[in-house]
């Protein structure tokens, strides 16, 4: 899997700026040279905004609220056409109600605005404002949703939401009032809860690409990114090439069951039992028309996309000395009528106290996609001027055709700006293979395609090592359209053990691919390969797979591999969500081996499968009741068993994080690791968890266990020392100083996080061991040591980030 990266940051800048109040035209800077002061800038001198007097928030100007509204009447139409109908819920949230789910309202808790007086009078319970509704709407849902005929559910509404706590107010982008809309709707099924947020992420991708000409990656983000409270989230990402950030457009979240647990939204199924609903959200927001300032202005202020201008004409009248003025306002005149009749949005300037000149200036400064001059010679001629906003082109156009070639050249402008925003954005993508490769990406504002091994822990790491003047590097999503995968790329995360495929079996395994492709046989000796180094390439198994088993001759020369390859296609077959394939190919073996735990394993896969969780759950429990502790085994890799057990009990576990339920899933690790102590990677997963819901006493245990098991890991090291240090207190800074010291023994000295781990520790240390025995006071010769091998290590690697490194270490009182 490939992932994007790039900086965190959006702007170079965004503070509240002090508008000239000039009668000039044209803007102070640049966009290549101040894009942060040059983005203030044209916003307000392009009338979208104006400041307000209360900082981070802004008045939308009827410039850019047409805009607004434009993407609105496309988005309600064709939400409509789904079934989705329009509500308004209530601004203001109760308390009880907002803390009831907590490890969603987590995320958005330091931008909760509260209201806390009425007039003079303190309110006995503050009232929150909302920061989004999930948490206002769904008691009512539960209220709402009885049995399986109220679904689905699908709403909507258009409303403002408040997020007070932040940094850097940029107009569109980052404001404390900001307007959206925001969906929210619940399924019976997970089937159907999966459909709706692909074509809803679609209607956002058309937003950005069809109607703003923004080219943006529809892709997933990571666990580490996702949705606070949700079970995955799809976006649509968009890029700034002047600045190397990325900007995230929009968001469809599939929420699982996780919300329907906590807000009790159950019905009753049509075989008469009890279930818990589906549940996804979605929303966009005026961020938009930002994105789009950001990628197409230029020099002399907005460019907008026909498409979305509330002006996509502007004629101006250009009368000389002597020429027939009335004729020349009179043709301006018609020229607006005929194409406003056609549907065109347009206008003419008339105003007298204003130069031809000026007025050129003013209207591109507001971006009208086209702007037609009259003058004397046209007038005579029976034609007029268009001059092309993105290009400046200019063109003489007969009126008797100008509808047309006006339509066609507005069409041509929605193409040109969108294929020129593409090429500059594709211009920046750079794939790299190795972190000194990523690194040197990320200094050139570079969006970052690179291989990912989907990792909490790893994305965390990166975050840390990349910190600087740029800004954090993140990760916008794994896009959905993957590209080519090198051949010699090992794809491993450095911690785990992981079996990698090396350069030799993956040319060998492209070779027998094409081989197969091309007619030229080896089907099952692909097949086995896959099955050999554990690679996913479900689409070829269930293809190549099916080749064979539809063929009794082929099928009966495999011998006994035939009852492997039903196997191999039946997994296959679930990937690609071929469930009826997948059936029947459980059904043979079924036969074949009535009682079979192996079979029965993947019966109840199947039913995963199909969103069947009920069902799926008694059959993993009959699985593990029959015998808990068979010792029916399969073999996993040449050195190492697994029980079907176990597999079972991680089976359960992944079942409850898919719908949402991570109590669920706490409860269920915790009861495999009673039984199964030695697992790792099972600690790890549980350690993960209880990080993302702060829960770091919980975590530390978890982390003892796995380095316990693998002692010589560091990530697990540096993980653990960063827990101990979050949670605080003298004993735990001492421990975390420990293992940030056997992190970097571990690396051979080369890890940054953990030196600079180091100094947080023995900063903290010597702040709390004030007063205490001489044994728990930090000795100044650690200090210098580690002083002096992180700078070291920034002059190897960022001199020009030194400056900032000795500003942090002064701010710990270490020098």
């Amino acid at each position: 899997m490939l992932v994007c990266f790039c900086g965190v940051d959006i702007t170079g800048g965004g503070k509240k700026k002090e508008v000239k109040k000039e009668t000039g035209l044209g803007l102070s800077f640049k966009k290549d040279e101040n894009f942060g002061e040059w983005y203030s800038e044209v916003v307000v001198n392009g009338e979208m905004i104006e400041y307000y007097d209360i900082s981070g928030c802004y008045i939308i100007r009827p410039w850019a609220m047409s805009i607004w509204e434009i993407m609105q009447s496309f988005f309600d139409a064709e939400i409509k056409k789904m079934k989705i109908k329009n509500c308004y819920f209530p601004l203001f949230v109760s308390p009880a109600v907002l803390e009831k789910e907590k490890d969603h309202i987590e995320g958005f808790a330091p931008e909760v605005a509260w209201v806390t007086k009425s007039g003079q009078s303190d309110l006995e319970v503050p009232i929150a404002i909302r920061p989004t509704s999930e948490t206002v709407m769904y008691p009512y849902y539960s209220k709402w949703i009885r049995g399986h005929r109220d679904l689905p559910l699908k709403l909507n509404q258009w409303c403002n939401v408040v997020r007070w706590e932040f940094s850097n107010p940029t107009p569109f982008i980052r404001s404390r009032e900001f307007l959206w809309q925001e969906g929210h709707t619940a399924f019976a099924t997970k089937t159907e809860a999966d459909t709706e947020v692909l074509e809803i992420l679609e209607l956002y991708r058309r937003i950005y690409e069809e109607f703003m000409a923004v080219p943006v990656i529809k892709g997933k983000k990571s666990e580490l990114e996702k949705f606070a409270g949700g079970l995955y989230t799809t976006t649509v990402e968009a890029f700034v090439p002047n600045t190397g950030r990325g900007i995230q457009g929009a968001t469809s979240h599939c929420l699982g069951q996780n919300f329907s647990n906590m807000f009790d939204i159950t019905f009753e199924n049509e075989k008469g039992e009890k279930a818990k609903a589906w549940q996804n959200s979605w929303a966009y927001t005026t961020r938009t028309i930002g994105v789009m300032v950001m990628v197409h202005g230029d020099d002399k202020g907005l460019v907008l996309p026909p498409k979305v201008a509330s002006v996509q004409v502007i004629v101006i009248p250009v009368p000389y000395k002597d020429a027939d003025t009335q004729g020349i306002f009179d043709a301006c005149d018609a020229t607006v009528e005929s194409l406003s009749e056609a549907g065109i949005r347009a206008e003419a300037d008339f105003r007298d106290n204003y130069s031809p000149g000026w007025k050129y200036s003013h209207w591109e400064m507001k971006g009208v996609p086209l702007r037609i001059e009259i003058g004397p010679k046209d007038l005579a001629n029976n034609q007029v001027r268009a001059v092309r906003r993105d290009s400046g082109a200019k063109i003489d156009l007969p009126r008797a055709s100008l509808v047309e070639q006006v339509k066609e050249i507005l069409d041509k402008i929605q193409e040109s700006l969108f294929e020129a925003a593409k090429q500059r954005r594709d211009a920046c993508i750079q794939t790299v293979e190795t972190w000194d490769e990523f690194v040197e990406a990320l200094g050139q504002r570079k969006m970052i395609l690179a291989p990912w091994c989907d990792e909490v822990e790893v994305e965390k790491d990166v975050k840390a090592r990349t910190k600087g003047e740029m800004g954090a590097a993140k990760s916008l999503c794994s896009p959905m359209e993957q590209p080519e995968i090198p051949e010699d790329f090992p794809f491993i995360d450095g911690a785990r053990e992981r079996e990698m495929v090396t350069k030799t079996e993956e040319t060998q395994l492209n070779r027998l691919e094409n081989q197969v492709d091309n007619g030229g046989g080896g089907t099952w000796e692909y097949l086995c390969l896959v099955k050999k180094l554990k690679v996913r390439r479900p689409e070829k198994v269930l293809k190549y797979g099916l080749s064979l088993l539809n063929d009794s001759r082929k099928r009966s020369s495999l011998g006994p591999d035939e009852w492997t390859l039903y196997e191999q296609v039946s997994v296959a077959a679930m990937d690609c969500q071929c469930l009826d394939v997948a059936k029947d190919c459980i059904k043979v073996l079924q036969k074949k081996f009535p009682e079979n735990k192996r079979v029965a394993r993947l019966e109840a896969i199947l039913l995963e499968a199909k969103g069947s969780w009920s069902e799926a759950e008694k059959a993993y429990t009959s699985l593990l009741e029959d015998n808990p502790l068979d010792q029916n085994s399969i073999a996993v890799t040449p050195n190492k068993l697994i029980f079907i057990e176990q597999v079972i009990h991680r089976r359960k576990v992944a079942m409850a994080k898919a719908q949402g339920d991570i109590s669920g899933a706490i409860e269920l690790l915790n009861k495999y690791l009673e039984i199964f102590m030695a697992d790792h990677d099972a600690w790890r997963e549980l350690a993960d968890i209880y990080v993302s819901l702060q829960m770091y006493k919980q975590a530390a245990f978890c982390y003892e266990e796995v380095i316990l098991a693998q002692p010589t890991v560091p990530l697990y090291h540096l993980a653990y020392a960063d827990v101990l240090y979050t949670l605080g207190g003298l004993e735990n800074i001492q421990t975390a100083k420990k293992y940030y010291a056997s992190t970097i023994d571990l690396t051979g000295g080369k890890n940054t996080r953990a030196l600079f781990g180091i100094c947080l520790c023995t900063s903290a240390i010597a702040q709390l061991s004030k007063g205490r025995n001489k044994d728990d006071k930090e000795s100044p010769e650690l200090q210098s040591l580690t002083v002096t091998a992180l700078e070291k290590d920034y002059k190897n690697r960022a001199s020009e980030k030194l400056p900032l490194l000795t500003a942090a270490l002064k701010s710990l009182k270490i020098s």
